[in-house]
Protein backbone atom coordinates (compact mmCIF):
# COMPACT_ATOMS: atom_id res chain seq x y z
CA UNK A 1 0.00 0.00 0.00
CA UNK A 2 1.29 3.61 -0.42
CA UNK A 3 1.20 6.23 2.11
CA UNK A 4 -0.67 8.45 0.05
CA UNK A 5 -4.89 7.90 -0.03
CA UNK A 6 -5.79 5.98 -3.28
CA UNK A 7 -1.85 5.20 -4.21
CA UNK A 8 -1.99 1.66 -4.09
CA UNK A 9 0.33 -1.26 -4.66
CA UNK A 10 -0.78 -5.21 -3.84
CA UNK A 11 1.00 -6.64 -1.74
CA UNK A 12 0.77 -10.80 -2.58
CA UNK A 13 -0.51 -12.34 0.71
CA UNK A 14 1.90 -14.98 1.83
CA UNK A 15 0.67 -18.21 3.49
CA UNK A 16 1.31 -17.18 7.10
CA UNK A 17 0.03 -14.31 6.99
CA UNK A 18 3.69 -12.33 7.51
CA UNK A 19 4.23 -8.57 6.24
CA UNK A 20 8.08 -8.72 5.61
CA UNK A 21 8.31 -5.03 7.08
CA UNK A 22 6.69 -6.09 10.97
CA UNK A 23 10.14 -7.50 11.66
CA UNK A 24 11.44 -4.46 10.70
CA UNK A 25 8.91 -2.65 13.24
CA UNK A 26 10.18 -2.20 16.76
CA UNK A 27 7.86 -0.22 18.89
CA UNK A 28 8.80 1.69 22.04
CA UNK A 29 5.61 0.89 24.53
CA UNK A 30 5.75 2.23 28.96
CA UNK A 31 2.11 1.61 29.89
CA UNK A 32 3.31 4.12 32.43
CA UNK A 33 2.96 6.83 30.37
CA UNK A 34 -0.73 6.06 29.27
CA UNK A 35 -2.93 8.88 30.36
CA UNK A 36 -5.82 6.11 31.10
CA UNK A 37 -4.72 3.78 34.04
CA UNK A 38 -3.29 0.39 32.75
CA UNK A 39 -2.28 -2.43 34.85
CA UNK A 40 -5.66 -3.24 36.89
CA UNK A 41 -8.09 -2.02 39.12
CA UNK A 42 -9.42 -2.22 42.59
CA UNK A 43 -11.07 -5.64 41.93
CA UNK A 44 -14.18 -3.85 42.37
CA UNK A 45 -16.44 -3.63 39.41
CA UNK A 46 -18.79 -0.35 38.67
CA UNK A 47 -21.67 -0.52 40.07
CA UNK A 48 -23.66 1.75 37.73
CA UNK A 49 -24.18 3.06 34.10
CA UNK A 50 -24.68 1.75 30.97
CA UNK A 51 -22.00 0.15 29.06
CA UNK A 52 -22.43 -0.06 24.98
CA UNK A 53 -20.28 -2.81 23.57
CA UNK A 54 -20.37 -3.53 19.84
CA UNK A 55 -18.20 -6.45 18.00
CA UNK A 56 -17.73 -6.28 14.35
CA UNK A 57 -16.17 -9.16 11.91
CA UNK A 58 -14.57 -6.31 9.66
CA UNK A 59 -11.40 -7.91 7.75
CA UNK A 60 -8.96 -6.25 5.25
CA UNK A 61 -9.60 -7.60 1.76
CA UNK A 62 -6.23 -7.62 0.29
CA UNK A 63 -7.82 -7.58 -2.95
CA UNK A 64 -9.02 -3.91 -1.77
CA UNK A 65 -6.92 -1.03 -1.18
CA UNK A 66 -6.15 -0.30 2.43
CA UNK A 67 -8.93 3.32 1.82
CA UNK A 68 -11.61 0.52 1.78
CA UNK A 69 -11.23 -1.33 4.97
CA UNK A 70 -10.17 2.15 6.69
CA UNK A 71 -13.61 3.31 5.55
CA UNK A 72 -15.31 0.54 6.28
CA UNK A 73 -13.66 0.67 10.24
CA UNK A 74 -14.25 4.46 10.42
CA UNK A 75 -17.70 4.17 9.19
CA UNK A 76 -18.55 1.53 12.02
CA UNK A 77 -17.02 3.77 14.42
CA UNK A 78 -18.82 7.06 13.64
CA UNK A 79 -22.16 4.99 13.15
CA UNK A 80 -21.49 4.04 16.90
CA UNK A 81 -19.79 6.77 18.22
CA UNK A 82 -22.01 6.81 21.19
CA UNK A 83 -20.89 3.48 22.30
CA UNK A 84 -18.25 2.42 25.04
CA UNK A 85 -16.35 -0.47 23.53
CA UNK A 86 -15.52 -1.65 19.98
CA UNK A 87 -13.73 -4.47 18.98
CA UNK A 88 -12.27 -5.64 16.14
CA UNK A 89 -10.95 -9.47 14.99
CA UNK A 90 -7.26 -10.78 15.60
CA UNK A 91 -4.96 -10.56 12.17
CA UNK A 92 -7.94 -8.07 10.72
CA UNK A 93 -5.23 -5.95 9.06
CA UNK A 94 -3.72 -8.98 7.26
CA UNK A 95 -0.66 -8.26 6.00
CA UNK A 96 -0.67 -4.66 6.38
CA UNK A 97 2.38 -2.78 7.33
CA UNK A 98 2.17 -1.31 10.90
CA UNK A 99 3.14 2.45 9.53
CA UNK A 100 -0.30 2.41 7.61
CA UNK A 101 -1.99 0.39 10.85
CA UNK A 102 -1.03 3.22 13.21
CA UNK A 103 -2.19 5.90 10.60
CA UNK A 104 -5.58 4.48 10.18
CA UNK A 105 -5.56 3.92 14.45
CA UNK A 106 -4.82 7.72 14.56
CA UNK A 107 -7.58 8.41 12.19
CA UNK A 108 -9.77 6.20 14.44
CA UNK A 109 -8.79 8.01 17.59
CA UNK A 110 -9.52 11.38 16.57
CA UNK A 111 -12.84 9.93 15.28
CA UNK A 112 -13.79 8.50 18.75
CA UNK A 113 -11.55 9.47 21.02
CA UNK A 114 -13.26 8.54 24.30
CA UNK A 115 -14.45 5.31 22.69
CA UNK A 116 -12.38 2.35 23.87
CA UNK A 117 -11.32 0.23 20.45
CA UNK A 118 -10.00 -2.95 20.03
CA UNK A 119 -8.37 -2.69 16.68
CA UNK A 120 -7.66 -6.20 16.15
CA UNK A 121 -4.02 -7.58 16.30
CA UNK A 122 -1.14 -7.02 14.70
CA UNK A 123 2.30 -9.05 13.88
CA UNK A 124 5.12 -6.96 15.03
CA UNK A 125 7.92 -6.33 17.99
CA UNK A 126 7.10 -4.20 20.91
CA UNK A 127 10.35 -3.04 23.08
CA UNK A 128 12.21 -5.86 21.00
CA UNK A 129 9.90 -8.59 21.49
CA UNK A 130 7.79 -9.99 18.50
CA UNK A 131 4.50 -11.12 19.49
CA UNK A 132 0.86 -10.88 18.28
CA UNK A 133 -0.11 -7.79 19.60
CA UNK A 134 -3.85 -6.72 20.33
CA UNK A 135 -4.04 -2.80 19.55
CA UNK A 136 -6.04 -1.01 22.33
CA UNK A 137 -7.21 2.24 21.32
CA UNK A 138 -8.57 5.28 24.19
CA UNK A 139 -7.70 8.94 24.32
CA UNK A 140 -5.74 9.40 21.13
CA UNK A 141 -3.13 6.64 22.73
CA UNK A 142 -2.49 3.24 22.38
CA UNK A 143 -1.76 0.27 24.53
CA UNK A 144 -0.44 -2.91 23.14
CA UNK A 145 -1.28 -6.34 24.64
CA UNK A 146 0.42 -9.53 23.61
CA UNK A 147 -1.12 -12.47 23.25
CA UNK A 148 -0.64 -14.88 25.79
CA UNK A 149 -1.84 -18.52 24.75
CA UNK A 150 0.35 -19.03 21.05
CA UNK A 151 -0.80 -21.38 18.46
CA UNK A 152 1.79 -23.79 16.41
CA UNK A 153 2.17 -21.48 13.76
CA UNK A 154 2.63 -18.50 16.19
CA UNK A 155 5.29 -20.36 17.61
CA UNK A 156 6.81 -21.20 14.92
CA UNK A 157 7.29 -18.17 13.91
CA UNK A 158 9.13 -17.59 17.56
CA UNK A 159 6.77 -15.51 19.10
CA UNK A 160 6.92 -14.30 22.79
CA UNK A 161 3.86 -14.94 24.81
CA UNK A 162 2.57 -12.37 27.26
CA UNK A 163 4.58 -13.14 30.87
CA UNK A 164 2.37 -11.61 34.27
CA UNK A 165 3.77 -8.20 35.08
CA UNK A 166 3.24 -5.02 34.95
CA UNK A 167 5.01 -4.40 31.92
CA UNK A 168 2.31 -5.66 29.58
CA UNK A 169 -1.06 -5.22 31.21
CA UNK A 170 -4.44 -6.70 29.74
CA UNK A 171 -6.45 -4.49 32.21
CA UNK A 172 -7.70 -1.41 31.78
CA UNK A 173 -9.13 1.65 34.00
CA UNK A 174 -11.09 3.76 32.02
CA UNK A 175 -13.26 6.85 33.10
CA UNK A 176 -16.30 4.96 33.48
CA UNK A 177 -15.37 0.98 33.28
CA UNK A 178 -12.43 -0.99 33.45
CA UNK A 179 -12.03 -3.26 30.42
CA UNK A 180 -9.65 -6.66 30.32
CA UNK A 181 -8.35 -8.07 26.67
CA UNK A 182 -7.35 -11.34 25.75
CA UNK A 183 -6.36 -12.49 22.74
CA UNK A 184 -8.64 -15.38 20.89
CA UNK A 185 -7.00 -18.77 22.30
CA UNK A 186 -6.46 -16.56 25.56
CA UNK A 187 -10.11 -17.41 25.89
CA UNK A 188 -9.18 -20.53 27.03
CA UNK A 189 -6.92 -19.85 29.60
CA UNK A 190 -9.26 -20.11 32.53
CA UNK A 191 -6.97 -18.48 35.27
CA UNK A 192 -6.32 -15.72 33.25
CA UNK A 193 -10.03 -14.52 33.22
CA UNK A 194 -9.56 -15.36 36.90
CA UNK A 195 -7.38 -12.52 37.06
CA UNK A 196 -8.86 -10.33 34.95
CA UNK A 197 -12.11 -10.53 36.90
CA UNK A 198 -10.49 -10.39 40.64
CA UNK A 199 -9.54 -7.51 39.16
CA UNK A 200 -12.61 -5.41 38.78
CA UNK A 201 -13.34 -5.89 34.58
CA UNK A 202 -16.62 -4.85 33.38
CA UNK A 203 -16.47 -6.38 30.13
CA UNK A 204 -13.61 -8.60 28.19
CA UNK A 205 -13.06 -7.99 24.93
CA UNK A 206 -11.55 -11.03 22.98
CA UNK A 207 -10.35 -10.32 18.99
CA UNK A 208 -10.42 -13.84 17.93
CA UNK A 209 -9.14 -15.28 14.30
CA UNK A 210 -10.82 -19.20 14.59
CA UNK A 211 -9.54 -20.90 12.44
CA UNK A 212 -10.58 -24.11 11.51
CA UNK A 213 -10.75 -27.46 9.34
CA UNK A 214 -12.64 -27.10 6.61
CA UNK A 215 -15.91 -28.43 6.92
CA UNK A 216 -15.72 -27.52 10.66
CA UNK A 217 -17.25 -24.21 10.92
CA UNK A 218 -20.24 -25.30 12.58
CA UNK A 219 -18.50 -27.02 15.11
CA UNK A 220 -16.04 -24.74 15.61
CA UNK A 221 -19.04 -21.79 16.00
CA UNK A 222 -20.53 -24.07 18.79
CA UNK A 223 -17.52 -24.35 20.63
CA UNK A 224 -16.41 -21.02 20.72
CA UNK A 225 -19.82 -19.55 21.41
CA UNK A 226 -20.53 -21.96 24.65
CA UNK A 227 -17.10 -21.06 25.50
CA UNK A 228 -17.97 -17.11 25.60
CA UNK A 229 -21.27 -18.15 27.36
CA UNK A 230 -19.42 -20.70 29.96
CA UNK A 231 -16.77 -17.96 30.84
CA UNK A 232 -19.49 -15.03 30.83
CA UNK A 233 -21.22 -17.59 33.53
CA UNK A 234 -18.40 -18.63 35.17
CA UNK A 235 -16.64 -15.31 36.00
CA UNK A 236 -19.37 -13.23 36.32
CA UNK A 237 -18.71 -10.91 33.22
CA UNK A 238 -19.60 -9.62 30.07
CA UNK A 239 -17.66 -11.47 27.32
CA UNK A 240 -17.38 -9.99 23.65
CA UNK A 241 -16.01 -11.51 21.03
CA UNK A 242 -15.22 -10.50 17.45
CA UNK A 243 -14.39 -13.11 15.03
CA UNK A 244 -13.26 -13.45 11.26
CA UNK A 245 -16.85 -14.00 8.80
CA UNK A 246 -15.16 -15.24 5.62
CA UNK A 247 -14.13 -18.82 5.53
CA UNK A 248 -10.08 -18.62 4.00
CA UNK A 249 -9.00 -21.10 0.92
CA UNK A 250 -7.45 -23.90 3.06
CA UNK A 251 -9.43 -23.44 6.31
CA UNK A 252 -12.81 -22.31 7.86
CA UNK A 253 -13.75 -20.04 10.69
CA UNK A 254 -16.42 -20.12 13.39
CA UNK A 255 -17.64 -17.05 12.75
CA UNK A 256 -18.33 -16.83 16.44
CA UNK A 257 -18.89 -13.08 17.03
CA UNK A 258 -20.80 -12.61 20.15
CA UNK A 259 -21.49 -10.53 23.43
CA UNK A 260 -22.58 -12.67 26.25
CA UNK A 261 -23.58 -11.49 29.66
CA UNK A 262 -24.92 -12.41 33.51
CA UNK A 263 -27.94 -10.44 32.48
CA UNK A 264 -28.54 -11.78 28.61
CA UNK A 265 -27.54 -15.42 27.83
CA UNK A 266 -29.56 -16.14 25.58
CA UNK A 267 -28.33 -17.81 22.50
CA UNK A 268 -30.36 -17.57 19.42
CA UNK A 269 -30.57 -21.48 18.11
CA UNK A 270 -30.09 -23.07 16.19
CA UNK A 271 -26.58 -22.42 16.03
CA UNK A 272 -26.11 -23.64 12.24
CA UNK A 273 -28.29 -20.50 10.89
CA UNK A 274 -26.21 -18.19 13.32
CA UNK A 275 -23.99 -15.81 11.22
CA UNK A 276 -23.01 -12.69 12.39
CA UNK A 277 -21.06 -9.61 10.65
CA UNK A 278 -22.18 -7.74 13.56
CA UNK A 279 -23.09 -7.12 16.90
CA UNK A 280 -23.91 -5.11 20.09
CA UNK A 281 -25.33 -4.91 23.07
CA UNK A 282 -26.39 -2.19 25.98
CA UNK A 283 -25.45 -3.54 29.09
CA UNK A 284 -26.90 -1.97 32.15
CA UNK A 285 -23.85 -1.89 35.21
CA UNK A 286 -26.23 -2.09 38.19
CA UNK A 287 -27.50 -5.10 36.39
CA UNK A 288 -24.49 -6.75 36.12
CA UNK A 289 -23.37 -5.73 39.56
CA UNK A 290 -26.26 -7.58 40.99
CA UNK A 291 -25.85 -10.52 38.73
CA UNK A 292 -22.43 -11.07 40.04
CA UNK A 293 -23.49 -10.19 43.92
CA UNK A 294 -26.38 -13.11 43.79
CA UNK A 295 -23.99 -15.36 41.79
CA UNK A 296 -21.40 -14.83 44.41
CA UNK A 297 -23.76 -15.59 47.37
CA UNK A 298 -24.86 -18.69 45.63
CA UNK A 299 -20.62 -19.96 45.54
CA UNK A 300 -20.56 -19.80 42.08
CA UNK A 301 -18.99 -16.27 41.60
CA UNK A 302 -15.07 -16.18 41.45
CA UNK A 303 -16.34 -12.15 43.61
CA UNK A 304 -17.13 -12.40 47.12
CA UNK A 305 -20.19 -10.15 47.79
CA UNK A 306 -19.66 -6.11 47.69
Amino acid sequence: EGVARGVTTRYEEPENYECASNRETNVVYDPQKLSWVGGGGSGEPRKQGRLEVVCSSLVRDTDRTLDCFEMAVLDVVGSHAQADVLVLPEYCWRNTPPALVFRVCEEVSKLAPAMAVVAGSLELSVNGVWGNYALVLHGGEMAYVPKTKLLAREQEQCMVPRKAGASWPNVFVLPRFTMGVCVCADLWEAPLLLDMVRRGVDCVAVPAWTACRQGNRMHAKAQWISLARVRSMEFSVCVAVADHLANRPCTDVANATCIMSLENRRVPLPINVLECSFTSAVLDLAQSHHARVRWAANGLAPLPPA
